[in-house]
């Protein structure tokens, strides 16, 4: 194997055109591949199709044999190896127990912040997060609170009801609860990278807490910035080596190390082809990425979203949670015309506006976007049944969706009850997660199955590895999301083997260079998540923006 990053920092620039551009974003549920021996996708030849095309384009006259050349066959000194079958478990996510171990939450939101140029104070960080689960008069701390906003007495989020409050602000007050995290699954997000290449995807960590009452995750989901977005995903090759090389190590020690200096500390050869290290709250605020909680400490299940913003605490400047409204999930009285909502009318249109994307027939690619007016407060058990609250209305807007079908797709056997639990599974959290298990989707099509509630199990090992002990993953991660996130990840080393791209620079992003002034209020952060709304497709195929 070539030394790691080796040829991201030795190419000449070509075959970037320095006017192109783009804009994008993407999602659809994290984790997993099976356990067992290490494996491919190779059954439904999806998982290695970019290794045997682009995986070596030797030319006599431009170079050695092995060399890529870019165009006007200039040579772009990478070398292309053909690495045949990666290992999911490796390549796409590492959930294997003596490679996470090391690894605390503690640590991780110091990084998140420091690594921002901010206060590194990770226990106030944390206690801030769950602090948002408690009403004002309760809270430990200035900021948000679950009933901040209220309509006639109910506290609500972005118009939309939020239980409140609920027993995870424990966490907020509880000795010893940031302790009590551990790692299940460091995972590669690189297919959620919009086409363009205007970003290169995330890069997530999944934290559970198996000491409280119930059942508690936190999930860090950083959006990678592209260092030269006019040379297009090439540009992200450096972060899909790194995942390629991951597959040759039977050391866990050494994955961990490379995990480690690439998420946590910064890996000088990512920083000298243009990338900081992946925590940072640059990555994971209003116009990047998130932290999403899933969270059971007491019924119902619900899963949230937050954006970090800066909060000024004395002389210092910390990391603050802002909880926003989750993307892609719907509340489903929006689908029932005879539900008063100030925003019905226009989420009914956008369900319309977003049928292609419900119409396809690959559960991978499924997935639709919609206004920020439509979105949920949260993601709650027992809710989110779109079809239920679709047939309690007049029957007018299942019509118009019969209609719309037909004008997209005309002879398509599916029905507005197909169409809606098809937005369920591709968009609700809840419905991913747990509802939409095992449920017929239309077309032939069934939605996979989560491990209830989750896709990836902490509280269930299971072999992998050539014998490790790992946490288990669902199957729906295993054998239908795995294969298209595999084909992103040879698609992006494939377009850095044939254009290559100048790293960009020697130390990485600015720190600080993403994250908005402290101070602004909620309508100011959500606008400049608004501005940031990607467009077309991801890498996966998913419409950018899709949520998870």
């Amino acid at each position: 194997m070539k030394s790691r990053f080796s040829w991201s920092i030795a190419l000449i620039a070509v075959a970037c055109d320095p006017g192109s551009s783009g804009e994008g974003t993407g999602a659809d549920t994290d984790d997993g591949s099976t356990g067992g021996a290490p494996t491919s996708g190779a059954d439904d030849g999806d998982t290695t199709s970019g290794a045997d095309d682009g995986g070596t384009t030797g030319d006599a006259d431009t170079g050695p044999p092995g060399t890529s050349s870019g165009e006007e066959g200039t040579d772009t000194g990478l070398v292309c190896e053909d690495v045949g079958a990666l290992d999911p478990r490796r390549s796409l996510i590492e959930t294997r127990q003596d490679v996470l171990e090391g690894f605390t939450l503690a640590e991780v939101l110091a990084a998140v912040a420091s690594n921002a140029g901010l206060d590194p104070a990770p226990q106030d960080t944390h206690d801030r997060l769950f602090d948002t689960y408690r009403v004002a008069a309760m809270g430990e701390f200035a900021g948000h609170h679950c009933d901040d906003e209220q309509v006639d007495g109910v506290s609500v989020l972005n118009g939309y009801p939020l239980i409140c409050p609920r027993s995870e602000g424990a966490f907020a007050a509880f000795d010893g609860a940031l302790d009590g995290w551990m790692l299940t699954a460091i995972v590669n997000r690189l297919d959620l990278a919009p086409e363009d290449g205007s970003h290169c995807g995330e890069q997530r960590m999944i934290f559970a807490n198996p000491n409280m009452v119930g059942r508690a995750f936190v999930i860090l989901e950083a959006q990678i910035p592209n260092p030269s977005p006019s040379c297009g995903i090439a540009a992200c090759g450096p972060v899909a080596e790194l995942w390629v090389e991951q597959h040759g190590l039977d050391d866990p020690a050494q994955r961990a190390e490379r995990l480690r200096a690439a998420f946590v500390e910064g890996d000088p050869d990512l920083q000298a082809a243009g990338f900081g290290p992946f925590m940072s709250a640059d990555n994971l605020t209003f116009g990047t990425g998130q932290v999403r909680t899933n969270n059971f400490v007491t019924g119902p299940w619900t899963l949230r979203e937050y954006k970090l913003v800066p909060q000024d605490v004395g002389s210092a400047t910390r990391l603050r949670p802002e909880p926003v409204p989750v993307a892609a999930s719907m509340h489903d009285t929006l689908w029932n015309d005879l539900a008063a909502h100030p925003a019905g009318s226009t989420c009914r249109d956008a369900i319309l506006d977003a049928l292609p994307g419900l119409l396809v027939d690959d559960v991978a690619t499924m997935g639709w976007v919609i206004p920020p007016a439509c979105r949920s407060s949260e993601s709650v058990e027992f809710q989110d049944f779109y079809e239920e609250q679709l047939l309690q209305g007049t029957g007018s807007f299942a019509a118009a969706l019969q209609a719309r079908i037909q004008a997209l797709d005309p002879g398509s056997p599916l029905t507005p009850g197909d169409v809606a639990r098809r937005a369920q599974f591709a968009g609700s959290c809840i419905g991913c997660h747990e509802h939409s298990t095992d449920v017929p989707l239309g077309g032939g099509l069934v939605a996979p199955a989560s491990l209830g509630f989750v896709h990836v199990e902490e509280q269930v090992l299971e072999p992998c590895d050539g014998g490790a002990s790992c946490f288990a993953v669902s199957p729906a991660l295993a054998q239908d999301f795995l294969p298209r996130r595999m084909e992103a990840l040879l698609q992006v080393r494939e377009a850095a083997c044939e254009q290559g791209c100048e790293a960009a620079s020697s130390s990485g992003p600015a720190p600080g260079a993403r994250l908005p002034p402290a101070g602004l209020d909620a309508r100011a952060l959500r606008a400049l998540d608004q501005a940031a709304q990607p467009r077309g497709l991801t890498l996966s195929g998913r419409p950018a923006g899709a949520g998870h």
